[in-house]
């Protein structure tokens, strides 16, 4: 590992590759209006064995039984069948209504990242006709994906690494984040810690272990007569805090970013009474 050495490459008249899968000695290389297969099982000399030439803009793919998911660009979810790799086939297709930039597979389910901002989740049990299943709205565009278990992490540039539960793929929630000081763009994830690329923040490493929800701990009203809350969560999730006096219209009061332990927020005596709060993960 510490002495890399290059064993070939292969080049064609669409040079430019943004994403690759491998699936034993086959690569699938996504490159633009390109999909190309390429056998390497000869590393110092991959040899083409079939290409796609329709697609708008693949940015990204996987493999998984005899398909390929890709990104592509304007046009969303591209599917491909590639039980013959000499000769991919159109297989289906999906509007994402956005600009589809990555994907990933957990079992039959696409998840796609938009680079508009925003998670799109695709039954994709039967290839040919995708399915829509849940969105998410990650408030900055959706950089990088991956998955462990039911938990997803998602790298949305300025909004930094967002962790989200997607065990009901129907009703996909936030579970903890946490504000790089870059722009988070790719994201793997090692038992509890996740590796951010942020850009020109280089590397971030977040602990994850703790996605426990936001909850208030026992507050105290002072002498003064103002309110001392205190809020806890993982480090460096973002909240909003609200607050109301009839439960009926919640008023935005404070945005905030949780430290180690649990953030201490005073609310005066002036405007706290009859005052009752609740805390907002982003």
């Amino acid at each position: 590992p510490s002495a890399p050495v290059l064993l070939s490459s292969t080049f064609g008249r669409d040079w430019v590759t943004y994403g690759v899968a491998v699936r034993g000695n086959v690569a699938y290389l996504a490159k633009g209006k390109t999909v190309q297969i390429v056998d390497v099982s000869n590393p110092r000399k991959p040899a083409t064995l079939g290409r796609y030439d329709e697609a708008f803009n693949a940015l990204d793919i996987v493999v998984a039984g005899d398909h390929a998911y890709v990104a592509d660009g304007p046009l969303g979810l591209l599917i491909l069948d590639v039980s013959d790799p000499g000769n991919p086939r159109w297989a289906g297709s999906f509007d994402t209504e956005g600009f589809a930039r990555n994907i990933l597979l957990k079992e039959n389910l696409a998840i796609i990242g938009d680079a508009q901002g925003g998670l799109l989740m695709l039954d994709v049990s039967v290839p040919g006709r995708p399915e829509p299943v849940g969105r998410f709205d990650t408030g900055g565009a959706a950089a990088g994906l991956t998955v462990v278990g039911n938990h997803l992490y998602v790298t949305a540039e300025e909004d930094g690494l967002i962790v989200i539960d997607i065990s009901d793929p129907a009703r996909p929630r936030r579970i903890g984040s946490c504000d790089t000081p870059g722009a988070a763009r790719g994201v793997q994830v090692q038992g509890n810690l996740a590796y951010v690329a942020d850009d020109h923040a280089g590397l971030q490493v977040v602990d994850v272990s703790s996605t426990a929800p936001l909850r208030f701990l026992p507050p105290f009203r002072s002498a003064s007569g103002a309110v001392h809350l205190f809020l806890e969560g993982a480090a460096g999730q973002r909240a909003t805090i609200q607050r109301t006096a009839d439960f009926n219209a919640w008023e935005t009061w404070r945005q905030v970013v949780l430290p180690q332990g649990p953030l201490e927020i005073i609310d005066p005596a002036e405007t706290s009474a009859r005052r009752f709060y609740r805390a907002v993960g982003h």
